[in-house]
């Protein structure tokens, strides 16, 4: 076991006793490291130490070269045809007849079928981004048409069993008279 000189008798055997710790050196700074004492850091040094400039990460040509190649693929592109959209109008329109749109809501109704036949004209033209629109909008008002259907429909079924309720209300009064 090892002995290190305590404070009090100096030949202390103190088995938990730790040897003393040397501090570390201190960080030197790229100036300290020039052999010049100038302001700024030998050029060398600079280059080994700093970070590279986005010059150099980043090379502008190769850059310029992905960016343009991207705009060049993406402007080629062509859209796809817009019978998807044109075929869900369509099933919106038929969704729509279903419950009496045609006589419940007839303007919506008639607005979204012109919308429809424009959409497959302009896909003949092969006007894609305005069928796409149309076919869209067309959509739209069906949606619209149905749901004020249901509407008008609930509303006549609300005013069927009020005047029923009313009917009752009034047979009721006058058997309680008798």
């Amino acid at each position: 076991m090892r002995s290190f000189p305590s404070s009090a008798s100096g030949s202390s055997r103190c088995p938990c006793a730790k040897p003393p710790v040397s501090p570390a050196p201190p960080r030197l700074h790229v100036r300290e490291r020039c052999n010049n004492n100038s302001d700024r850091p030998h050029r060398l040094l600079r280059r080994a130490v700093m970070t590279p400039s986005p010059r150099k990460i980043y090379r502008p040509g190769l850059l310029f070269a992905i960016l343009t190649l991207a705009v060049v693929l993406g402007g080629c592109a062509s859209l796809p045809p817009p019978t998807e959209r044109i075929d869900r109008a369509q099933r919106a329109l038929d969704s729509a007849r279903e419950v009496r749109a045609h006589q419940l809501s007839e303007e919506e109704f008639r607005r979204a079928e012109r919308q429809l036949q424009a959409a497959r004209e302009a896909e003949q033209a092969r006007d894609r981004v305005r069928a796409v629109e149309l076919a869209e909008l067309a959509e739209v008002n069906a949606d619209l048409s149905r749901a004020r259907a249901r509407a008008r429909a609930w509303q006549e079924q609300v005013d069927e069993k009020a005047a029923e309720n009313a009917a009752l209300r009034q047979s009721l009064d006058t058997e309680g008279r008798r």
